[in-house]
């Protein structure tokens, strides 16, 4: 049987190894931060690709809220954008992103624009502010928890 201070220095090494193993390495915010400003740009370009709808089920799940819609979940982006117009298009370029300091929330916003032309010819264009809320997930993407805007006052 090996002497009592072996044992306690092999004990002592063990919890020395174990709780730097169990201390992971904190999140890389400022790498979270930019791959949220990729992740709302690549959500545009899709929706600019594959419509609206396509795009917006590509990045919810279902805790998705909208907040102009009700219900949560990809019923409630259905709900949303099943009757976008074909005439109409929405883009936007998010301006700033921000994740928690644990990795695993962020935000984006920006600007977006909306446009439509009606059947009489009439050209509609609506710019405004938006704002989504990202988490990340197990495989390390983003999908989307919470999305808004808010339309610029009309001009008169």
């Amino acid at each position: 049987m090996p002497p009592l201070t072996s044992i306690v220095r092999i004990l002592a090494f063990v919890v020395v190894v174990a709780g730097s193993a169990l201390r992971a390495a904190p999140p890389d915010v400022e790498a979270y931060k930019a791959q949220l400003l990729s992740a709302d740009t690549a959500f545009s370009n899709a929706a600019q690709k594959i419509g609206v709808l396509n795009a917006f089920l590509g990045v919810a799940t279902a805790e998705t809220k909208i907040l102009s819609g009700k219900g949560l979940g990809f019923e409630a982006v259905r709900a949303e954008y099943q009757g976008f117009p074909a005439t109409a298009t929405l883009s936007w370029k998010p301006s700033f992103s921000d994740v928690s300091a644990t990795g695993d929330l962020g935000y984006t916003w920006g600007r977006y624009e909306y446009r439509e032309l009606k059947a009489d010819g009439k050209a509609i264009v609506e710019t405004g502010t938006y704002v989504t809320v990202w988490r990340r997930q197990a495989d390390g993407s983003w999908k989307v928890v919470l999305d808004g805007g808010t339309p610029d006052p009309a001009k008169t």
